[in-house]
């Protein structure tokens, strides 16, 4: 689902710098109202020790650590060293392009972000809608590990690819933006149409500007910034751009129109409804989702909607029609045994499938504590078993 692939917090810094767009084009100098001229592998700042704790640390292969190296010690530097050979990166680069950067803009300290001011900001019409609050299901420490996590196995490719996600996360992180621990609630209106993103930014960051420089530092194609009104716009070749609506929500569209009434203030999404006390809110065509948050439990209610005829056997055929719903949570809950999520195998074969009309409902219920072990587990796998569960 394209929703996933903007929504998914292991690629979401990629994803905002990339906005959709293609990855096998080469970059250019676009033109831009105010920027300067840089070496595109330029040397990042800081002393590096970001880099090397989020790509992996203490114990991880040597691919990426070696990689963490280069990062702290920043692309482009005369100690780094290409693909382990220890001969200088610049004996076997190309020329690194000239890219025109957007002068950034002085953006205020931002006021504490609000839940559910994404929605705000989508627009009026959603056949289909995603909500996710992040920071209330992955607290800061963790979604730490988690962005460690996701380097690792992204490092696993190359030790250029892994030098480069470094880098570009240390771009972010030195301009005031971390996507993993910054992130607060996501939104989607249609088939990731249009993505809408709040996040806790402790100081005032433009991120259009700082997400084309991301855009560099991993190797894609730079984006052309542009003033719209009082924010600037990042475009791709492909038509898609983001915007950073307030100092809080940053919005992604497929289509640059789809931006400008969020610009202007004149979005707001109907049908999501009152999402105070959701962490997961899904309507569409197909399915319906929520979790809720109650206590120290998750409260999951998932409700699948049934064709006309697959409702009709289902009422004719009742009995025989829930064991087969049944079955495929057993065949679920052995999928799990072998992975993480083992704690909760036992919580999804006690589910038992309900027929509400045209819908088939499943609810469960799970201690947060069981899904934070799950998600200790799931971080600290090694990196090529987590590549293996991640959807490809």
């Amino acid at each position: 689902m394209n929703a996933m692939r903007h929504s998914a917090m292991l690629g979401l810094l990629v994803a905002l710098a990339g906005c959709g767009g293609a990855k096998d084009s080469q970059p250019t100098t676009p033109k831009t109202p105010s920027g300067s001229s840089v070496d595109a592998t330029a040397k990042q700042k800081g002393d590096g020790g970001e880099a090397e704790a989020a790509v992996g640390g203490e114990g991880q292969p040597p691919v990426v650590m070696d990689a963490a190296r280069e990062a702290s010690r920043g692309p482009g530097s005369p100690e780094s060293s290409h693909a382990g050979s220890g001969e200088p990166a610049a004996a076997h680069a190309e020329p690194a392009p000239k890219v025109e950067l957007a002068q950034p803009i002085a953006m205020p300290t931002p006021a504490a972000y609000r839940s559910g001011e994404v929605l705000a900001y989508l627009p009026k019409d959603c056949d289909e809608r995603v909500f996710a609050n992040v920071g209330a299901m992955i607290p800061a420490d963790a979604a730490a590990a988690v962005g460690a996590a996701a380097l690792r196995v992204l490092g696993m490719k190359s030790k250029e690819a892994a030098v480069a996600i470094a880098g570009a996360l240390r771009t972010a992180r030195d301009a005031g933006f971390d996507p993993f621990t910054q992130t607060r609630e996501i939104a989607v209106c249609g088939d990731g149409d249009v993505v809408a993103v709040g996040l806790a930014l402790d100081k005032g960051v433009d991120l259009a500007a700082t997400l084309q420089r991301v855009m560099v530092a991993v190797g894609e194609r730079a984006g052309e910034v542009v003033r719209e009104g009082s924010v600037n716009v990042l475009r791709n070749d492909s038509g898609g751009a983001l915007a950073q609506v307030n100092g809080n929500v940053l919005v992604i569209a497929d289509r640059e129109a789809d931006l400008r009434p969020a610009i202007a203030g004149k979005a707001g999404a109907a049908g999501f409804g009152d999402v105070s006390k959701h962490l997961v809110l899904v309507r569409n065509r197909e399915v319906g989702v929520d979790v809720l948050g109650k206590g120290g439990n998750l409260d999951v209610s998932v409700a699948v909607h049934l064709s006309d005829g697959d409702a009709r056997e289902a009422q004719a055929h009742g009995k025989e029609f829930m064991a087969e719903a049944s079955q495929i949570l057993t065949k679920v809950a052995e999928q799990m045994e072998a992975t993480p999520a083992k704690p909760l195998a036992a919580r999804v074969r006690a589910i038992r499938p309900q027929l509400r009309g045209k819908d088939l409902v499943f609810q469960g219920s799970t201690p947060v504590s069981e899904l934070q072990a799950v998600l200790k587990g799931i971080v600290s796998m090694k990196p090529e078993d987590l590549a293996r569960m991640m959807p490809r």
